[in-house]
C-alpha cells in the first residue's frame, strides 16, 4: 500500500511540475559548473625542440599586441585580429627585410603555397640604438585555427596565431618570445566569450625538400584561450529538447482510460517536433563529421521520448508508472552528468 502510495504521488500532476523544476535546476547547476571552468582540447601545431641549447644561435626578439578581433566566428572558424607585431634584432645580423617576410598561418598542415593567413605590412615605426632595431608593424591578421568542436555548445577553446619565418634557418636563427612578449587589450571584448589565459610557444618547424632531406626554420605560436560567459547557444539549443520531453512526460499524469487519444497525440507530436528541430541545431552547430555533445544529448532526448511513447502505446508498466517516471529522471541527469565529466 505505501509503495501504491508513493507511485500515486509520483504521478500527481503538481508532483510532476516539481519534479520538472528539480530537474532543470539540477542540469542547469551542472551546465553552470562546467561552464565555470576551463575545458580545453583545441590542437597546437607541432614544434622541434632542442635537447640542449647552441650557444651560437642569432637572437631575434618578437612579440606580439592583440588590440581586438574584427572578426570571431568560432562556429565558420574564422577569425580577424588587429594588432601589432614587432622585431628587436642586431642590423649587422640580420636585415629588416628579410624579417618582413615573416608570415602568420594556419600551421603546419597547410603549405606556404596555400596559406590562409593573412599578414598586411604598412610602412613600420622603426626605432635604432646604434646597431639595436625595434621595429613594430601594425597589421591586420586573417586566420583559421585548429579547433575540437565535441564539447560544444560546453566548449572552451584555445586560438593560435603561427609566425614563421621561412627565409630564416634555425639552426642559424632562433625567435626569443616569452609571456611578457605577447599583450592582449584589457579592453579587448567578445560578447558571448572571455579570454582566461593566453601562452606562448617558440621554437622551429620543418619544411620537407626531398623524401629524405628537409629544412628548418623559426617558429612563435601565441595561443589565446576561450570559455563562454554566455548561455544563449545552450538555451537556445537545448531548452527546447527539454521542454519537448517534459510534455511527454506529463502525459503519464492523465488518465490513460480516459484520455489515450490525447496522450498518443501527445506523443507522436513530441517526437516529430524532436526530429524537426534536429534541422535547427544542424543550422546552428559546427558542420564537423564527428559527434558533438548536442549531438548526444539529441540523441539522449529522442530515445527517452520515443520510450515514453512506447510505453504509452502498449500500456506499459500500468502499476509502476511513478517509478518509470523517476527513472528516466535519473536516466536524464546521469547521462547529462556522464557527457559533461566522463565522456569529455
Amino acid at each position: 500500500m505505501k509503495l501504491q502510495a508513493l507511485e500515486d504521488r509520483l504521478l500527481n500532476p503538481m508532483m510532476q511540475v516539481g519534479m520538472m523544476v528539480l530537474v532543470s535546476f539540477v542540469l542547469t547547476f551542472l551546465s553552470i559548473r562546467y561552464l565555470s571552468q576551463l575545458h580545453n582540447f583545441d590542437p597546437l601545431p607541432s614544434l622541434i625542440g632542442r635537447s640542449e641549447e647552441p650557444s651560437n644561435l642569432i637572437k631575434i626578439r618578437t612579440g606580439l599586441f592583440v588590440n581586438n578581433f574584427l572578426n570571431f566566428d568560432l562556429i565558420k572558424n574564422e577569425f580577424t585580429v588587429l594588432g601589432t607585431v614587432w622585431f628587436e634584432f642586431d642590423q649587422k645580423e640580420v636585415s629588416l627585410e628579410v624579417l618582413e617576410q615573416s608570415m602568420f598561418s594556419k600551421g603546419e598542415a597547410e603549405g606556404q603555397a596555400s596559406l590562409r593567413g593573412k599578414y598586411e605590412v604598412v610602412v613600420p615605426v622603426v626605432q635604432r640604438d646604434g646597431d639595436r632595431v625595434y621595429a613594430q608593424y601594425p597589421v591586420k591578421i586573417d586566420f583559421i585555427t585548429n579547433l575540437d568542436y565535441k564539447l560544444f555548445p560546453f566548449d572552451s577553446h584555445r586560438l593560435y596565431m603561427t609566425l614563421n619565418n621561412v627565409y630564416l634557418d634555425a639552426d642559424k636563427f632562433e625567435f626569443i618570445a616569452d609571456q611578457d612578449s605577447f599583450t592582449i587589450s584589457p579592453n579587448l571584448l567578445i560578447f558571448g566569450w572571455e579570454v582566461a589565459g593566453q601562452q606562448v610557444y617558440v621554437g622551429a618547424a620543418s619544411k620537407p625538400l626531398t623524401a629524405k632531406r628537409s629544412s628548418i626554420y623559426p617558429r612563435v605560436i601565441y595561443a589565446i584561450d576561450f570559455k563562454r560567459n554566455s548561455f544563449k547557444d545552450l538555451l537556445l539549443l537545448l531548452l527546447p529538447l527539454l521542454v519537448s520531453f517534459f510534455m511527454g512526460m506529463f502525459t503519464f499524469s492523465y488518465n490513460h482510460e480516459t484520455y489515450r487519444s490525447s496522450i498518443l497525440s501527445i506523443g507522436i507530436a513530441t517526437v516529430s517536433a524532436m526530429m524537426a528541430y534536429r534541422y535547427v541545431i544542424s543550422n546552428n552547430s559546427p558542420h564537423v563529421p564527428y559527434f558533438m555533445i548536442v549531438d548526444w544529448l539529441f540523441v539522449l532526448f529522442l530515445l527517452l521520448s520515443f520510450t515514453v511513447f512506447l510505453i504509452n502505446v502498449f500500456d506499459l508498466f500500468t502499476k509502476q508508472r511513478g517509478m518509470v517516471v523517476a527513472a528516466l529522471y535519473l536516466i536524464l541527469i546521469g547521462t547529462w552528468c556522464a557527457l559533461l565529466y566522463w565522456w569529455a
